[in-house]
């Protein structure tokens, strides 16, 4: 009896127990629950959060990197977005044009995955008409080997499609093409999708200091026109909200000198940089084409796009305008000269006008004053030639020799009479004889002289 009453108390304190324990699991489960059901009741989907109706550059976003959560600053996207330099077209320094079936496409630059490529002279090149009855769409494009050229497109008797543009390569123009002729190219779409037109109107400088630290561009405009007395610009200062890469800057000097565009000066917040680290004299009407990076927060740099060029060995000879090298000068033809003028040559003188005025006085001395050891025989009246002059002069008959009223400077020659003959001599004025002369008989060796540029004419016998 007594062991019952043992049994029966361990029973009920385990019940006892039992009921306790259910009842803690119970209330946290319902604790648990209840937290669970705030958390649902709470919780919001994207699109019931509120709005941030203006972008705070300093909110963060969750991301997942290899399975691992981390938060991530909106302006940090902003600024690899501001940074990178998409691919596209900068800047082409002419129109590109047709003749015939030649394209020419000027000097251009360009960009593709942040890397900036350009060409520094012409790129010419022939593109076929389309077969009889057909036309044809051609790419102009431009690829990372600083490299522009033509993608054919098929041809077609109806509406031409485009070629494929190639990969790694930057768009620049199309051209259609006939069985007879090419159309005009359209025009090469340059820089940003959304350039404001703005951005091109110039920016006129006129500070009234000579040597300029700092130009203030107070809004998106890309273009500055130095005027006044202005000899050294060495930066800008420019809104960081007008700031994006590969914006172009365009410096005009309209200011009638040579101004110093410093490379890497000044006090402003953009900086002038040139590929050689020099400064740039930046001639009277000259224009010359920056690019805006802003890769580098603390160094943003407007960066001369084109190549510097230290000496022309650096450039190419061209076919049409070449070097004036020793070879090719002594080669060049005298296309054009004349030998009509034989006046003294000035310093205004071109080299085909003095070479021509040279030639003239070598003639006139060989045709009025050179010794010809040849002999003209004379048998009847004559005026003194100019041809005689040098000759030696026979007579063969009886004759009358009359001096003209005009005659070379200096005109001389020497004569003889033959066997039987017998020489009358006359005189024109202005001319007269030092000496009136005899008739000159058979057989009389004489000489006849013109005394320089004067009147006097000299007969000895």
């Amino acid at each position: 009896m007594i062991l019952n009453k043992y049994f029966i108390s361990t029973f009920v304190e385990i019940k006892i127990f039992k009921m306790g324990f259910e009842s803690f699991v119970t209330e946290r489960l319902a604790a648990i629950t209840e937290t669970l059901n705030a958390y649902n009741t709470n919780a919001k989907t994207i699109a019931e959060l509120p709005a941030q109706n203006t972008l705070d550059p300093s909110s963060l976003i969750h991301v997942s990197r290899g399975g691992v959560s981390e938060k991530l600053a909106i302006q940090k996207i902003i600024d690899s977005i501001l940074s990178y330099q998409f691919n596209k077209l900068i800047s082409v320094s002419g129109d590109i044009t047709v003749a015939g079936n030649t394209v020419t496409v000027p000097a251009a630059a360009w960009v593709m995955d942040n890397v900036n490529y350009h060409t520094n002279t012409d790129t010419v090149f022939t593109v076929p008409f389309a077969e009889l009855g057909y036309t044809r769409t051609d790419f102009i494009v431009a690829d990372k080997f600083n490299t522009i050229y033509r993608v054919a497109g098929p041809e077609t008797q109806g509406v031409s499609p485009a070629p494929n543009q190639p990969i790694d390569t930057v768009y620049i123009t199309k051209i259609e093409v006939t069985d007879l002729s090419l159309a005009n190219p359209e025009p090469p779409f340059i820089g940003e999708e959304f350039k404001l037109k703005s951005e091109s109107n110039d920016l006129i400088v006129n500070y009234p200091d000579a040597v300029i630290e700092q130009i203030l561009l107070p809004d998106n405009r890309n273009s500055i026109s130095l005027t006044n007395i202005v000899t050294d610009i060495k930066s800008t200062q420019v809104a960081t909200e007008f700031m994006y890469s590969g914006k172009s800057h365009f410096v005009k000097n309209n200011s009638g000198r040579v101004v110093t565009v410093w490379h890497n000066a000044g006090t402003g917040n953009v900086k002038y940089s040139f590929p050689n680290s020099q400064n740039y004299k930046l001639k009277p009407g000259e224009v010359i084409e920056f690019s805006l990076n802003v890769s580098n927060s603390s160094n943003v740099k407007n960066e001369y796009v084109g190549a510097i060029i230290a000496t022309t060995d650096e450039v190419p000879e061209g076919s049409i305008n070449k070097y004036s090298t020793l070879s090719t000068v002594m080669s060049y033809v005298l296309t054009g000269i004349s030998f009509a003028v034989g006046t003294p040559i000035i310093a205004t003188d071109t080299i085909l006008a003095a070479f021509g005025k040279i030639q003239k006085q070598i003639t006139d001395i060989i045709a009025g004053k050179q010794v010809v050891d040849t002999q003209i025989e004379v048998g009847a009246n004559s005026n003194v030639l100019n041809t005689w002059h040098g000759q030696t002069i026979l007579f063969t008959a009886n004759c009358t020799i009359t001096v003209p009223a005009t005659l070379n400077t200096s005109l001389m020659f020497p004569f003889r009479t033959l066997t039987g003959v017998t020489v009358s001599w006359a005189i024109t004025a202005p001319f007269t004889w030092e000496i009136t002369p005899i008739n000159t008989t058979e057989k009389t060796v004489g000489h006849f002289m013109r005394r320089g540029n004067t009147n006097t004419i000299i007969l000895d016998q």
